[in-house]
């Protein structure tokens, strides 16, 4: 069974297209990617990549500058 990728403690299934946490108390909750809250996770998720990117990179050169 493949396993989906997580982020800020929300599954994410691109296939449905949408950020899925669920808990005893509060239940599932469903927010889809077009909703403002999905935009607003999608744009957090990107900067982390952008932030994970540009580290990586900084790494790279340095060690090919020594």
């Amino acid at each position: 069974m493949k396993e989906l990728p997580t982020f800020n403690g929300y599954t994410i299934d691109v296939r449905l297209r949408e950020f899925r946490r669920a808990s005893p108390e509060a239940g599932l909750e469903v927010i889809p990617f077009v909703s403002d809250n999905g935009k607003q996770l999608i744009d957090e998720l990107y900067a982390l990549y952008r932030e994970i990117d540009i580290a990586v990179f900084e790494v790279e050169l340095q060690q090919y500058c020594e």
